[in-house]
């Protein structure tokens, strides 16, 4: 996981690199290592803990000689393809990391780059030759990404507390998001409950410089769009392909794979796909944490065993524990300024306390 931050500056003034280091200091539950990189204008940085080898390095890139910074977090699934498709463009510098794709890839085709780009990601570069900076949220928003933009500085984080405590710590409330949130119509894609703050929403991407800002969605859902087979094993053919790269991408470089099995059927058939690639791969095993409620109704350990019975993963088990909802509602809003999360996820809590224990590099989910 990464954190990043950064103030980019087109009124002439320099950046606020102490401002970006308090936004790190915030999000320092996100990553282990820091590093800021200051030139000018543009002040930004990363907090980091990479879990694979792409990974190791990412957060922030500079390129100096192009005049180039990359505030960087997330996943690059197709980098065999980029690094082909870069091998035969202009494009000069290592291709190893995830990180150093996305800046390559810029360099070489522009604000198209993020059509080539498959993963879950957001990356911010800072062009300060040209005195601008592109950003782009993956097309599903997995990765969060928080920005303001004022009076000729654009500033951003990885989440929303930290650029509302980068200066003096206040905030104003949007009146019209908390509207929305009260009477249950949350319409409202890129506002936050703090007035000036934006979220930038999936699959849209962000130009600005010292004449204003720019959001565009680089890519939509084709509804039209069908895939017609012959037969109904070619679907799920089709699907098993599909599904089994899904499952690959996220075990890249990583020794230890948790899988938060609780025996439905999207837990139960990532567990599944591990063991396969285990057993035909050398590719590292499961092992499986799974919440348990003994003696309630809602408990799934029946299900759980069966596919503990068939995969043989390493089994952990997390009873349930009791939890104040009220109070953990309560300190996420006022630790993240947002909406806190649904309780069911506050319920696993526990189990990913016993995941990072074991520390397994990847946690997957049926979600």
């Amino acid at each position: 996981m990464t954190g990043i931050a950064g103030e980019c500056r087109f009124d002439r003034s320099p950046a606020d690199t102490p401002a970006v280091t308090r936004m790190l200091e915030v999000l320092a539950h996100r990553g282990r290592g820091r590093d800021v990189h200051a030139d000018g204008r543009t002040a930004m940085g990363a907090v980091t803990d990479a879990s694979t080898s792409e990974s190791s390095g990412a957060g922030l890139l500079c390129d100096e000689s192009a005049g180039l910074v990359l505030a960087f977090d997330g996943r690059i699934d197709n980098a065999a393809d980029l690094r082909s498709a870069l091998a035969a463009s202009a494009s000069q510098g290592p291709l190893d990391a995830d990180a150093a794709l996305v800046l390559r890839a810029d360099q070489a085709w522009g604000r198209s780059s993020v059509d080539r780009l498959v993963g879950d990601f957001v990356f911010v570069i800072s062009d300060s030759r040209r005195a601008r900076i592109f950003a782009a949220r993956d097309v599903f928003g997995v990765r969060p990404f928080f920005y303001r933009f004022e009076t000729g500085v654009f500033r951003f984080a990885s989440e929303p507390q930290a650029l509302a405590r980068a200066r003096d710590g206040s905030v104003r409330p949007n009146a019209g998001m908390v509207a929305e949130h009260l009477a249950g119509i949350v319409t409202s894609r890129d506002e936050t409950l703090i007035d000036g703050l934006w979220r930038l929403p999936p699959a849209h991407a962000i130009s600005a410089d010292a004449r204003g800002l720019t959001r565009t969605r680089y890519w939509r859902i084709d509804p039209a769009h069908r895939i017609r087979y012959a037969r109904d094993a070619d679907y799920e053919a089709h699907l098993r392909e599909i599904f089994a790269e899904a499952v690959r991408c996220r075990l890249r470089g990583t020794r230890r794979v948790a899988v938060m099995l609780s025996g439905g059927l999207d837990s139960s058939c990532i567990l599944g796909q591990v063991q396969t690639f285990a057993e035909a791969l050398d590719s590292p095993a499961a092992e499986a944490f799974s919440l348990t409620c003994p003696g309630r109704a809602c408990d799934e350990s029946r299900f759980v065993d069966v596919v503990v019975g068939r995969w043989r993963p390493v089994a952990h088990v997390c009873p349930e524990r009791p939890l104040d909802w009220v109070a953990i509602a309560q300190q996420e809003a006022s630790r993240y300024l947002d909406v806190p999360t649904y309780p069911n996820s506050s319920a696993a809590d526990p189990m990913r306390v016993l995941i990072r224990d074991h520390r397994c590099g990847v946690a997957l989910s049926g979600v």
